[in-house]
Order: C-alpha cells, then sequence, then structure tokens
C-alpha cells in the first residue's frame, strides 16, 4: 500500500473556536475573537500563482513513513519529512527520495491520537549551522547533518518514561534550541541547547502539561500555553516574567511580530 503525499483538505461542516488576543509586553487580554466558519464555502478552488509540481509516492526500495511535520533545508536545497520511526529526505530541485534515516524503535499512526490536534513540530531546521533537529516518539532528540544526512548526537530524558507529545521551536537570533517534553504522568519540561554544538544548557520543568511554546524574534521571550495561563519566561534562564490568566486552558498560541500580540487558542477541555 502506498501513501501519497500531496496537499490534503478537510471539509467540516461548522467550525466554531475562540481565539484570545494578548499583549506580550504587559502580559494582559486584550480582546477575544469568536470564529465561526461555514467550511463547506470555503473549497480550495485556486492557489494563485501556485500549483501542483509533483506527487512523491512511499514506500519505495528506500522505506516510507506517514509524515506528520516537514521542514526545509536551504543550504542543500533537500526537505526533510517525519513520520513514526523514520525522517525521508527528499531533493527539492527533482523531487526524488534521497534517504531514509531510521530515528526511532517506535511510531504512532493512530488518527485517534488524543494529542492529535495539539501543535507538534516535529522537525525544525538550524540554518546557521546547517542541521535537522527530530524530536522522535521515543523520547530522543535526533540531531541531523544537512550535509551529510547523517545522524550527529542523540539527546534522551530519562525522566520522560511514557511520552505523550513533544515539540520543538529554533531561534535563530539565538540560534538556541528548545525541546517540549510531555510525559503522561510524571513530568512536562523545556529543554534549551546551544545551536552551535548541541550542548544541553537548562532545562525548566513542572508537574503541569505544556501544550505549545513560541519565542519572540529578538529570542529573550518564551510563550507557553498550559493550564489556564500564557507564561512569559527569560529565554535565557527560565524566570518568569509574567503570566495571563484565561478562563479555560489555551492550546496552541501564536507570536504576531507586527503588533506584538500573542494569539491563543482556547480550548474545551483541559488535562492535568
Amino acid at each position: 500500500m502506498k501513501t501519497k503525499i500531496s496537499i490534503f483538505a478537510v471539509w467540516l461542516l461548522f467550525i466554531f473556536t475562540l481565539y484570545s488576543i494578548c499583549s506580550a509586553q504587559t502580559g494582559e487580554i486584550i480582546d477575544t475573537i469568536e470564529v465561526f466558519v461555514d467550511s463547506t464555502a470555503n473549497e480550495l478552488t485556486s492557489f494563485g500563482d501556485d500549483y501542483l509540481d509533483d506527487t512523491v509516492w512511499m514506500p519505495d526500495e528506500l522505506g516510507g513513513c506517514l509524515p506528520v511535520d516537514v521542514c526545509y533545508n536551504s543550504a542543500n536545497n533537500k526537505f526533510y519529512l517525519f513520520g513514526g520511526r523514520r525522517v525521508i529526505v527528499i531533493d527539492g530541485a527533482t523531487n526524488n527520495v534521497l534517504d531514509a534515516i531510521t530515528v526511532s524503535s517506535k511510531g504512532d499512526i493512530s488518527a485517534a491520537n488524543l494529542w492529535s490536534e495539539l501543535p507538534q513540530h516535529r522537525l525544525v531546521y538550524n540554518s546557521i549551522n546547517n542541521k535537522i533537529y527530530c524530536a522522535t516518539y521515543d523520547a530522543e532528540l535526533i540531531v541531523i547533518d544537512g550535509y551529510t544526512d547523517d545522524i550527529i548526537t542523540i539527546h534522551t530524558d530519562p525522566e520522560i518514561v511514557n511520552l505523550a507529545f513533544a515539540s520543538l521551536i529554533y531561534i535563530e537570533t539565538t540560534n538556541r534550541l528548545y525541546w517540549l517534553l510531555n510525559d503522561y504522568f510524571t513530568y512536562r519540561k523545556i529543554k534549551m541547547f546551544d545551536g552551535e554544538n548541541d550542548e544541553f544548557l537548562l532545562e525548566y520543568s513542572g508537574t503541569y502539561w505544556i501544550y505549545d511554546i513560541v519565542c519572540n524574534p529578538s529570542g529573550d521571550k518564551i510563550y507557553l500555553s498550559k493550564d489556564t495561563n500564557v507564561r512569559i519566561l527569560n529565554a535565557f534562564d527560565f524566570s518568569l516574567i509574567s503570566y495571563i490568566t484565561l478562563p479555560i486552558h489555551p492550546g496552541t498560541i501564536v507570536y504576531n511580530p507586527t503588533s506584538n500580540k500573542v494569539y491563543a487558542d482556547i480550548r474545551r477541555y483541559t488535562w492535568k
């Protein structure tokens, strides 16, 4: 059975959600937006100047994956797709599969995954040192050389035994990587690494779920969505700067660099 990498569109009859807009400077809620979309009238009919260039079929002789995330290596014009146990490398010029890198001993293909709606950035690209970082289902951080596609380093955390979900953000301004880990039963952490030598620097740990993390462009503040608030931390030492209390817990958060605002998706359920 082959898996096709293409553009997928899912049409739901109605979508309803809430977004809170917070000041990234003062830590106050500025506004709340109710979003109601009749998605039957939102079908993709035109891509403007963009068009489907090619379709890559998997598996092939190198293997394959069910892709859940992708990143682009601008130095070598390569795409990396993560899914399950592998990272698939695709040539950006020819669309040929170049390699299949085994990064994990386990995977998750369940469509009913409890955390599937939460942002899980499994792949990020370090443009300064030409490295790709992958957060696996084994609770491992895999560092891949962007030139050779060899695995350089593997980081683990022995306290994360039952991984619920993980996510990554890379800040080019400070050349720092942040690895978010949530264990089902014990610790919820953010681990900081130096992008130059992949050295572990510091960790933020707690018992409440951390659903999403973003950073401002200057790289000095991190925003966390957790329990019923968005916390603002110093990105260098994880000290608390401020927090924004919300009526129910936020999920996805997005930073707007133009207006210096944080947008928080307020979800209808809570896990602690």
